[in-house]
């Protein structure tokens, strides 16, 4: 079950991250619940009444807290499952 939920919030920060000028790939793994959040929270880059300055710089800015929060996520993902690795050849040995 958990792991439907993780698809779904994937797809919903995916179609947010498009709906609001962002990279969509930069989002999508972007560290679940806490990335969405914080994506809701992010101005769109795609705003009516800015100008083309503003706009590249909220895509930027978005793009790149995207990016951050990925590549944390995949980080934190690839220590847990060394991590978990480690243990269990360890606890396979005593």
């Amino acid at each position: 079950m958990q792991f439907i939920g993780l698809i779904i919030v994937m797809a919903l920060m995916g179609f947010l991250a498009k709906k609001k000028g962002f990279n969509p790939w930069l989002w999508i793994f972007a560290a679940g619940f806490l990335g969405l959040i914080i994506l809701l929270f992010m101005p769109s880059a795609i705003a009516e009444g800015i100008d083309e300055a503003v706009k590249e710089k909220r895509r930027k800015t978005g793009n790149k807290v995207g990016a951050i929060f990925t590549v944390i996520s995949v980080i934190l993902v690839i220590g847990s499952i060394v991590l978990f690795v480690v243990v269990a050849s360890h606890v396979g040995t005593h």
